[in-house]
């Protein structure tokens, strides 16, 4: 690997400059197969060198979602369930929670989703006249990280 080939994988493996220097053991530039067998062996082999880079993601990453970006406080627009079945129309939520496991029948997977609460009923001047106008109510959906449309700014 060239510098800039060393620099990316070190980038996917969640390492820094620091690393990247202890790669290449002749200090030549370039990262060589031996070089970096050498190092992988040092290490503990790969099953060590990848379960090391999925412990650096996963904590780096708790209250965030790779899908957009979608952090654990965020105001977002997305899509929720009525009856079981994705809405037509998107409503403002706020994110509580990311890589939420949600289970939506009870024969199929438990998949991960974006936990959100969404705000119903009632607007900003409700008319006091009508029936059930100024009641709020709120949900909060597991909902797939696709139905999340964008983030609220």
């Amino acid at each position: 690997l060239d510098a800039s080939e060393c620099r990316h994988m070190c980038a996917y493996l969640g390492w820094g400059i620091e690393e990247a220097d202890l790669l290449d053991l002749d200090r030549d530039g370039k990262v060589t197969l031996k070089d970096f067998e050498l190092f992988v062996g040092r290490l503990g082999g790969v099953q060590q060198l990848f379960e090391q880079r999925r412990l650096r993601i996963s904590a780096s990453r708790r209250d965030v979602c790779d899908h957009a970006g979608i952090v654990v406080g965020a105001r977002v627009r997305a899509h929720f369930y009525v009856q079981r079945q994705k809405s037509r129309s998107w409503r403002e939520a706020v994110v509580l929670g990311v890589g939420v496991e949600s289970k939506p029948d009870a024969e199929g997977p438990a998949t991960l989703g974006i936990l959100l609460e969404f705000g119903f009923g009632g607007g900003t001047r409700p008319d006091p006249t009508a029936l059930g106008s100024s009641s709020r109510w709120r949900a909060r959906q597991v909902v797939p990280p696709s139905w999340v449309l964008s983030s609220v700014e």
